[in-house]
């Protein structure tokens, strides 16, 4: 949960790195949580059809635009890890192509910083 604390922490921020065993945590950590968002919803949604209404479409897009969001922010974060530009972050707007680019650019590992030329570290 540490690693949840700590992305929630940094959730609109576009400064800074994500390492990537964080960054898919916190995927994953989306992930089930729409799942089990899903699960109590179908259940929930199956008692309430007889009262007259169902809140799932308004649930799910909410849902769906927080999480969209975050990784939105937790992505851009990632690539720079990656030293790449957090720009490439655009590419979620693609489309599932732009998404299969994004996945492959988060897989990379870490980048090693370059020595700093004043201080030779």
């Amino acid at each position: 949960m540490d690693v949840i604390s700590r992305m929630l922490s940094v959730a609109f921020s576009l400064r800074g790195r994500t390492k990537r065993y964080d960054f898919w945590y916190f995927f994953a950590f989306l992930a089930l949580l729409g799942l089990l968002i899903t699960m109590l919803i179908a259940l929930i949604d199956i008692n309430s059809t007889r009262l007259g209404g169902s809140s799932a479409p308004l649930v799910f897009s909410a849902y769906g635009i927080v999480s969209l969001v975050l990784l939105f922010f937790a992505g851009a974060r990632r690539l720079e890890d990656a030293r790449y530009s957090s720009a490439w972050i655009a590419l979620m707007f693609l489309g599932p192509l732009g998404w299969l680019i994004l996945m492959r650019l988060w897989i990379l590992p870490t980048a090693r910083r370059k020595p700093n030329a004043k201080s030779g570290v």
